[in-house]
């Protein structure tokens, strides 16, 4: 093999070790368990099962848009609001 070759595969073999490295090493910083997942239904207020849209604001509150309204989460319980169509543009539960 023409040393320059030698020398070239050397170089990549060296290179894909060092980011294969990197790439182990970014997976194992975090972990799991440094998460809490909770499951939430219609049985704890959710208007709907099927969740549309989702967003969290400044307050911490996570916001959750279905086709029976929108949920409002504090981390306990659920406010619903529901547009009034009678109601001139109004929002019930607000």
């Amino acid at each position: 093999m023409n040393s320059y070759k030698y020398k070239i595969l050397i170089f990549k073999i060296i290179v894909f070790g060092y980011l294969s490295n990197l790439h182990i090493n970014a997976q194992t910083s975090c972990s799991f368990s440094d998460y809490r997942f909770n499951s939430i239904s219609t049985q704890d207020g959710l208007s709907q099962s099927s969740v549309l849209s989702l967003t969290q604001d400044k307050k911490g509150f996570i916001w959750m848009g279905t086709k029976n309204g929108l949920n409002r989460y504090d981390g306990y319980g659920f406010t619903t609001f529901t547009y009034d169509i009678f109601g001139f543009g109004k929002f019930k539960g607000n």
